[in-house]
């Protein structure tokens, strides 16, 4: 098994690395490259280049995709699983398109600040 995938803990539920990546790929593209924040930034262009040069991947990956998992689960007042394993937050975030686009907005602007 390579190494990113025992960080992940993909195998329980047939997720791989590239599924996730994907995810967060997804999650980037949704929001929009382009958009722009009244700080100046854009959140998007800034998560993917960091996906794309982060030394660690699958370190970023992980905080990533927790990050916005317990971030949308605290504003739905959902309990947020408590163990270290990303398996929830990636079926929890798998569906995301059928969200309203500000819950996934505002988690991605929140994670880069």
């Amino acid at each position: 098994m390579a190494n990113h995938q025992k960080l992940l803990n993909l195998d329980t539920l047939g997720w791989t690395y590239e599924s996730a990546r994907i995810l967060v790929i997804r999650l980037v593209q949704y929001y929009g490259l382009e958009k722009t924040v009244w700080k100046g930034y854009r959140p998007a262009a800034l998560i993917e280049a960091t996906l794309k040069h982060v030394t660690s991947p699958d370190t970023f990956m992980t905080f990533f995709l927790s990050y916005i998992y317990e971030d949308l689960c605290s504003d739905e007042g959902h309990a947020v699983v408590g163990d270290s394993d990303i398996t929830h937050a990636l079926v929890f975030l798998e569906g995301f398109s059928s969200w309203e686009p500000e819950q996934i907005h505002k988690g991605l602007e929140r994670f880069v600040e």
